[in-house]
């Protein structure tokens, strides 16, 4: 029964990655990785905020009973903001799960992350205390953190041209 219902969430999954390329959301691109239950993203930073310019990739993890249960967020590009657990790129799945619906999908959770990365003032729920600290008391250290850290980890780095030599 297991591996049935596994099969229909992956069903599902395939009928949304198939509508977001007829209608692919502009901030989004998702993949699912071949043989497992793992959907690869690409997320852009919000503009006018400490990630605009980055590259964000994260893995949602399907669960077999998708859609009833929400999936699983977890940042692979390291990413400093309180809802995202800074070691392991873990992001508060309370924050997707609380107004998650069995007519929800991989769009509401893609816009679930995008808004928490625009509005991470919100942070009653932050895996990291001190980031959420942070974000109440001293904004403009965080948001200069953040910048940094998707600068470092988030931002195509440009190869410097090594100048060459001439030849005597």
């Amino acid at each position: 029964m297991l591996f049935r219902s596994f099969s229909l969430a992956m069903q599902k999954v395939n009928k949304e990655l198939k509508k977001l390329e007829k209608d692919p959301l502009d901030f989004a691109t998702l993949t699912l990785r071949d043989g497992t239950n793992i959907v690869d993203a690409t997320l852009l930073g919000p503009e006018e905020s400490p990630y605009d310019g980055g590259a964000f990739h994260l893995e949602i993890t399907i669960p077999s009973n998708y859609p009833l249960v929400a999936p699983t967020v977890r940042f692979v590009t390291k990413i400093y903001h309180p809802l995202v657990d800074k070691d392991e790129g873990k992001f508060c799945n309370e924050a997707i799960a609380a107004n998650w619906k069995a007519v929800s999908n991989l769009t509401t959770v893609l816009n679930t992350v995008y808004d928490m990365l625009q509005n991470y003032a919100n942070c009653e729920m932050a895996l990291d205390p001190d980031i959420g600290d942070e974000v109440r008391n001293n904004r403009e250290a965080f948001e200069k953190t953040a910048a940094e850290w998707t600068e470092k980890y988030a931002c195509k780095k440009k190869k410097k041209k090594k100048k060459k030599k001439k030849k005597k």
